[in-house]
């Protein structure tokens, strides 16, 4: 974000919030990705389904939930913000646990 406001020189910061990048819906699935890729790490090296697999489910989740709602603002449907809000009933009730 702030990349983005000094590009724009600081006089249009509606055009830096994330209804108006892509980019920024990307960097908020960024850690749970690198987590998921731990989680499938840590399997490969141990062969334990559990707790391994069934975290990276959660962070499948958490990224599933980031994308949607990043396109949700970009779009701003109906379907798309039903979805979401499934998706993040599903995946507080999945990191709950």
């Amino acid at each position: 974000m702030f990349f983005c406001l000094y590009a724009n020189e600081w006089d249009q910061p509606g055009m830096c919030n994330s209804s108006h990048s892509r980019l920024q819906g990307f960097f908020n699935a960024l850690p749970p990705i690198w987590r998921a890729l731990q989680c499938i790490r840590r399997y490969h090296d141990t062969k334990n389904v559990f707790p391994h697999l069934v975290n990276c489910g959660k962070y499948i989740m958490t990224i599933t939930t980031a994308v949607i709602l990043s396109l949700y603002r970009l779009n701003h449907s109906q379907p798309i913000l039903a979805a979401y809000i499934t998706f993040a009933t599903i995946n507080a009730c999945y990191t709950s646990e």
